[in-house]
């Protein structure tokens, strides 16, 4: 077998991952998954879940719409993460909220400068200030 050296295309295509948040029921994993959009010539991040229970991966957000810092909610039941949203040039990062595969993303925080970090109360009831 010969040795082989990756080259530095395959090297920048291959995806970093960062920021894992383990669910309290320490059932599922959401993490950022980043990969090269080389028809963009940039890098994007996307949130994704590992679930356990399935065996199975699946990204909560899409591959255009730039995405991170997940973290699960202290019932395990709800995924917060940050991402994009508003027009074209005006984009800002924003929370947004997913409870299932199944359900609508939702939008909770509209911050004219985007929001940089978040955190859950203990109780579940709110998440960045905002009561969900």
């Amino acid at each position: 077998m010969e040795n082989r050296h990756f080259t530095i295309e395959e090297t920048v295509s291959l995806p970093l991952f960062r920021r894992l948040s383990i669910n309290p029921a320490s059932n599922r994993v959401a993490y950022d998954k980043i990969n090269a959009d080389w028809d963009d010539n940039e890098f994007r991040s996307q949130v994704w879940v590992y679930d356990a229970e399935k065996d199975y991966s699946y990204p909560i957000t899409d591959f255009k719409t730039e995405s991170s810092m997940p973290s699960w909610s202290p019932d395990s039941k709800t995924l917060a993460y940050l991402s994009n949203a508003g027009k074209n040039g005006e984009k800002r990062r924003q929370i947004f909220i997913k409870r299932s595969l199944e359900e609508t993303t939702i939008q909770i925080t509209n911050a004219p400068d985007g929001v940089d970090s978040y955190k859950w109360s203990p109780e579940t009831k709110f998440v960045g200030g905002k009561e969900i």
